[in-house]
């Protein structure tokens, strides 16, 4: 390429930011010219040329094998140009993103004299590809701990669902006993008639709390803190009760937040279930898990304390990172106190933290009105 045309393009790119480098086609890629507004990297132009510098020093050591095989690999194509993109390194130790498009420039033989590159600054765009990725890897995640709560809650339900269906067939059989023996009365058949419909609508009320839990509120609105506490209690109430867990609520039933309430029950839900599996491990014949309020000048502090015998002070940092768990082996997916962390943190704008007990666990969920 004449050098005419070259200060042409250089203008050109200039006015666009883009810097325009040429490089001899030798191993390390020796700069021959570079524009001027190379000093947006913190480059001198004049020195890069005087000193002999290579393009490949300017290249992150990562990226360099990467590129090293996309020119070799298009070269030997005969391409006449290609779009590449890598990282380099700022003479301060920074790092950026670049985009570049090179052009391989070849003599009468079709051998290859040397490369035009195209320099730009993509820095900004993989920042937010990065982001949109890290979003949507916390969306998968997200959906990925719904689906296994909703497998525990389905556990739950039926459950919960056990003693009530119990009864409800006993009650069905008595009746059909006192029938056969012409005992039975009207106001015993009333009687059982209304226990068995107070038994459904239990079973409904249930499910209904289940629904909601599966059905996503899209917009925050104010709700009760006591009200999202019991429905959680519909769904784990009998679990834990089944493993002889005593549970107290110390709770001002007044208490309102604002938030998406089906994302703090699923929080609860799982604080709860985590308790809960905690026992199975833990000695303590005395199982008991306390539900308590907390108030300041700055919001409430929502508290969640067991005696399961607590959490090793070696993981005590990482119970909040993704896919660590302490449970065994297919027992836990290790997303669940993730999840709960960003659903406290980007929904209610709140905190969690992890506070060790002398017997057991403490969680604090921080509100702030």
């Amino acid at each position: 390429m004449y050098r005419s045309e070259i200060e042409r393009i250089q203008k050109f790119y200039e006015i666009s930011g883009t810097v325009f480098i040429e490089c001899q086609a030798q191993r390390d890629w020796p700069i021959t010219y570079v524009s001027s507004n190379i000093d947006q990297y913190g480059f001198h132009a004049p020195s890069l040329v005087e000193h002999h510098m290579s393009f490949s020093q300017m290249i992150f050591p990562d990226d360099l094998p990467h590129v090293r095989h996309c020119v070799k690999s298009h070269s030997e194509q005969k391409d006449d140009c290609f779009l590449m993109e890598f990282r380099i390194l700022l003479e301060n130790s920074e790092v950026r993103w670049i985009g570049s498009r090179v052009i391989l420039e070849r003599d009468e033989n079709g051998d290859l004299r040397s490369y035009q590159i195209a320099v730009s600054d993509i820095t900004r765009e993989k920042k937010r590809e990065e982001t949109l990725h890290q979003f949507k890897g916390v969306q998968e995640s997200f959906q990925q701990s719904k689906l296994i709560q909703m497998g525990e809650m389905i556990n739950m339900i039926a459950h919960q669902w056990r003693q009530p269906i119990n009864t409800i067939s006993a009650t069905a059989i008595n009746l059909e006993l006192l029938a056969d023996m012409k005992q039975l009365s009207k106001s015993e058949l009333g009687e059982s008639t209304h226990f068995i419909q107070q038994q459904c609508q239990a079973m409904s009320e249930t499910i209904d709390t289940f629904i909601n839990f599966v059905k996503p509120v899209k917009s925050k609105q104010d709700f009760l803190l006591s009200h999202a506490i019991r429905a959680v209690l519909q769904i784990i109430g009998a679990q834990l009760k089944n493993h002889a867990i005593e549970l107290s609520i110390e709770l001002d039933e007044d208490v309102t937040l604002n938030g998406q309430e089906d994302l703090l029950q699923q929080v609860l839900l799982n604080l709860l279930s985590n308790a809960k599996d905690a026992f199975d491990m833990s000695r303590n014949p005395n199982k008991q898990i306390t539900l308590s309020l907390l108030s300041d000048p700055e919001g409430v502090i929502l508290g969640v304390a067991d005696n399961a015998g607590g959490i090793e002070k070696q993981n005590r940092d990482k119970i909040f990172n993704p896919y660590f768990t302490t449970k065994e082996q297919g027992k836990g997916s290790g997303l669940g106190l993730y999840i709960c962390k960003g659903i406290i943190e980007k929904s209610f704008l709140g905190s969690i933290t992890y506070h060790p007990l002398e017997a057991g666990s403490r969680f604090e969920l921080r509100f702030y009105i």
